[in-house]
């Protein structure tokens, strides 16, 4: 990931759960980041990253 990524995954995984505007609000002026720059960023990690850790979390108990 880049660093920009690890930003944002920081911030969900701090702050979860998390609309896509509620992100672009807290990174647009700290970053200087426009939202269409955020959404390009959370499309990747959508595609990468919070699919496997977000959408199917790891589970830690054995299936019944």
């Amino acid at each position: 990931l880049s660093d920009a990524e690890w930003l944002i995954m920081n911030l969900i995984w701090e702050r979860q759960p998390l609309m896509a505007q509620e992100i672009i609000a807290e990174l647009k002026e700290p970053c200087g980041w426009t939202p269409a720059t955020i959404r390009t960023m959370l499309h990747r990690l959508i595609n990468g990253v919070v699919r496997c850790c977000c959408v199917y979390p790891i589970r830690q108990d054995p299936p019944l």
